[in-house]
């Protein structure tokens, strides 16, 4: 799932709103039905949270993986060879 900006706001805002209800209710009922809100919304904020960490991470895992075919193919520092390791396409037995 993924939040906008704003939808995100509007979440920590009616978990923020759902908290300060439990605390200024008078009936055991409306205190839990507050807290059942607040907790969804909690788990809401939490699973956008984890999304976005998962993509950011994602993205430099990618970008490592590139890198490292590009310097195994010529294209970077790197001969393309891995040191003590024969070639597969060389020849040799």
């Amino acid at each position: 799932m993924a939040l906008t900006d704003d939808e995100h706001q509007r979440f920590q805002t009616l978990q923020d709103e759902m908290i300060g209800l439990v605390e200024s209710t008078e009936t055991d009922q409306a205190a839990a039905a507050f807290g059942k809100i607040a907790r969804v919304s909690k788990n809401v904020l939490a699973r956008e949270a984890e999304t976005r960490t998962n993509k950011d991470v994602g993205a430099k895992v990618k970008a490592a993986r590139q890198a490292r075919e590009a310097r195994r193919n010529g294209n970077g520092t790197g001969t393309g060879t891995v040191p003590g390791r024969v070639n597969a396409n060389s020849g040799a037995a």
